[in-house]
């Protein structure tokens, strides 16, 4: 069988990370299938992961903007399926090519087209996620099967398509398990983290990861709880609109000196930041998975996290897998709510045997989430598909 998987949409972020990842995984965990990997020059990080015994094809005027490269993947990407001969198509963007010449298995693991939330999006940003929903739906048509990170996401984009459950599979993403390579944080972190106390936080680039209540509950921490730490948030947010509106809001609340925007840092440096954080926590009031989580669990980090379901206006209509993925291994809060925020961090931070606690159920729990567990599962499901 010949695996083709499309990893052009893949450019920044966790995209790229679960490349990195999952690639050299299945090359550990198949031996007996071949894989094409098709990718643009402009992913170098990409490039360097691929293993050596996978053909990787590099696709020459690929459009760099993704409405262009949406029709691209259209209307010239099949005949490269062709020319190769692809049995399966794995595309992980979240849309695929709907006149692939092949058996396709479609990735959603991207919320926001989905969501019921009224959050303040660009207008160009409006528009991008009105055509993802569009393609999603053609996709999901077209797809032989569809992958699913969390069994959250399943139900809710399932039942708004119509989409059968024999033609859902929800396959977890999962880690490596880097906890413990680094155990001082200023090994690679920068001098003004290393120095401090802080908490940690991973990704900020939108709405919806909810960054603007969280820098609320952060000055709430600080004026009613007393708290002497910063706040570090890693991610790209680039020139996104999103950082403006944060900008604003940390020079709002003087809290200039107390958060840290990072940028994005390179994977093999983010062990360092968990390492030397006093708890992680994920604000997010949609997503598909949080493999954030995993990496705090397999830190060794207590984690506080956000449930939805705890805010009554929203109960049961948000993408909020955090209790399905860490279960007991978490605190939890009220996303929509910043004191509620603040006092689950504060209770974090100095109840010493809620910490252990969650410490130990969380390296537990991780383990339901090995990288080797997802890609023996993707392997079966290429296989399923190809003798359907």
């Amino acid at each position: 069988m010949k695996i083709a998987i499309n990893v052009l949409s893949a450019q920044t972020g966790a995209g790229v990370s679960q490349m990195q990842n999952l690639l050299p995984e299945l090359a550990r965990r198949d031996f007996k299938n071949q894989y094409v990997i098709f990718y643009s020059s402009r992913q170098k990080d990409i490039i360097d992961a691929v293993p050596a015994q996978f053909k990787k094809v590099s696709v020459r005027y690929v459009p760099r903007g993704p409405f262009a490269r949406v029709l691209w993947e259209q209307w010239v990407f099949p005949f490269y399926l062709w020319r190769y001969r692809a049995d399966v198509l794995y595309s992980v963007g979240n849309t695929t090519s709907i006149f692939a010449p092949c058996k396709v298995v479609l990735l959603m693991e991207n919320a926001n087209p989905y969501s019921h939330l009224d959050l303040p999006w660009s207008a160009k940003e409006r528009m991008r996620l009105r055509l993802l929903r569009v393609l999603g739906r053609l996709s999901m048509r077209r797809a032989t099967k569809i992958r699913f990170v969390s069994q959250n996401s399943c139900n809710l984009i399932a039942s708004q398509f119509g989409v059968t459950p024999q033609k859902c599979v929800v396959i977890p993403h999962g880690v490596s398990m880097f906890g413990g390579q680094s155990s001082d944080a200023s090994e690679d972190c920068p001098p003004r983290i290393a120095r401090k106390n802080y908490i940690l936080t991973i990704g900020a680039n939108g709405p919806h990861r909810n960054t603007d209540r969280l820098l609320k509950a952060f000055a709430v921490l600080i004026t009613q709880y007393g708290y002497g730490g910063d706040l570090v948030v890693v991610g790209n947010t680039g020139s996104h609109p999103w950082r403006a509106t944060l900008d604003n809001l940390v020079r709002k609340l003087e809290l200039n000196a107390r958060v840290v925007f990072t940028g994005e840092i390179p994977r093999h440096k983010v062990a360092a930041y968990f390492n030397g954080a006093e708890l992680f926590i994920l604000p997010s009031v949609e997503e598909t998975f949080g493999i954030p989580l995993l990496e705090a669990m397999a830190a060794g980090v207590p984690i506080a996290v956000s449930d939805c379901d705890l805010d009554a206006a929203h109960r049961g209509k948000c993408f909020n897998p955090f209790r399905e993925i860490c279960v007991e291994a978490a605190a939890y809060f009220n996303p929509f709510d910043p004191k509620d925020m603040a006092k689950c961090m504060e209770r974090l931070i100095t109840d010493e045997k809620l910490r252990a606690q969650l410490v130990v159920q969380g390296k537990e729990r991780v383990k339901k989430y090995k990288l080797e567990n997802t890609a023996r599962s993707l392997v079966q499901l290429f296989t399923d598909v190809y003798n359907s």
